[in-house]
């Protein structure tokens, strides 16, 4: 396939645009117990009304829900993270600026783990090879139809 091609072209212009959906699809969030949950993992707090009351202060506003990296449990008591992204009661999704959190375990009603989800994975896999192959199909046809010039023909060629 020439790089120069249409179709390869027009594949390059729309690669970006599928990113976010195929690396989005391979993940899946799991309810774990906070206890189990491995430090740097990646996970979603469901804060209980008590809990979305005491961290309004940190926040600057009441929030339903946040993803966060785990940093370090202390004891049972309190579990630290690094939020990435806060959800706020209205629904309103948030970037985290400001540093670490400490949550009182006892402020969190669920806790879910963001976890590989290998059958998602297979099937974008699939795609993606389903995809290659159709553009490759459609190019090597393309080119047999006359889209290149023979040997020999042309102007100034031997007579």
């Amino acid at each position: 396939m020439y790089r120069s091609s249409p179709v390869w072209r027009l594949a390059i212009r729309r690669a970006p645009l599928l990113a976010p959906v195929l690396l989005g699809a391979c993940f899946t969030y799991r309810p774990v117990a906070v206890a189990t949950v491995p430090a740097r993992a990646e996970v979603r707090l469901t804060l209980t009304t008590e809990g979305s009351r005491l961290l309004a202060d940190a926040a600057g506003m009441r929030m339903a829900s946040l993803d966060a990296l785990v940093d370090r449990a202390e004891g049972d008591t309190v579990l630290v993270v690094r939020p990435l992204e806060v959800v706020s009661e209205q629904g309103d999704r948030l970037p985290w600026r400001q540093g670490q959190l400490a949550i009182p375990i006892r402020a969190i009603a669920r806790t879910e783990q963001r976890l590989m989800d290998k059958g998602k994975s297979r099937g974008v896999a699939v795609g993606i090879a389903s995809a290659f192959t159709g553009m490759v199909i459609y190019a090597l046809r393309s080119i047999g139809r006359g889209g290149g010039a023979t040997v020999g023909s042309g102007p100034g060629a031997p007579e």
